[in-house]
């Protein structure tokens, strides 16, 4: 719980310097998410940079280079650098996902985790991303992920909402019906 109140407040801190760079709101946030993935992803990294016996130039520098070689932008490098050196790091996914949210509400974003039995065609996309922002009144963002257990249909997950529609819980709801 005292975790997610600090990540709140390095988010809210965040989102108050960078809001008013406009288009580079969502670019800063992306990039503190895709650096997060990757110390969340690298056993090895994480272990570097939670290892107190590892000095704080050492952690800087591994992380720099990890930054170089992602090309981060100044202002994420500079958010992600700030969190080391307030000894925040192992926190810096919790940072991320709360900085997405805020900054996305900012921008009148929606994130939509989208799973479907089977890949959509771009145009079938755009429709979704069309109808799921009429139906959140935002601009949708979506992540789509393929389970052919679905058999058809789609599930969407927007915040705590879940939209199914699949052909799995339509049989699911029948065989309930039967009993």
């Amino acid at each position: 719980m005292k975790e997610t109140a600090a990540a709140r407040r390095y988010a809210r801190a965040f989102l108050d310097t960078f809001k008013d760079a406009g288009s580079k709101l969502e670019t800063v946030s992306e990039e503190i998410k895709a650096i997060s993935g990757a110390i969340a992803g690298s056993h090895e990294l994480r272990s570097l940079l939670l290892n107190p016996a590892v000095s704080e130039a050492q952690k800087k520098g591994i992380l720099d280079g990890v930054m170089q070689s992602m090309k981060t932008g100044k202002e994420a490098a500079g958010a992600i650098r700030l969190v080391l050196l307030k000894g925040r790091i192992a926190h810096i996914g919790e940072i991320a996902e709360e900085f997405e949210k805020m900054a996305f509400e900012t921008l009148n974003k929606v994130r939509a985790d989208v799973v479907t039995a089977v890949d959509l065609s771009s145009d079938e996309e755009r429709k979704l991303l069309s109808a799921l922002s009429r139906l959140t009144g935002k601009t949708a963002v979506i992540t789509v992920k393929k389970d052919p257990s679905l058999i058809g249909g789609v599930v969407v997950k927007i915040g705590s909402s879940v939209y199914d529609g699949s052909v799995r819980n339509q049989l699911k709801s029948l065989r309930v019906g039967i009993n």
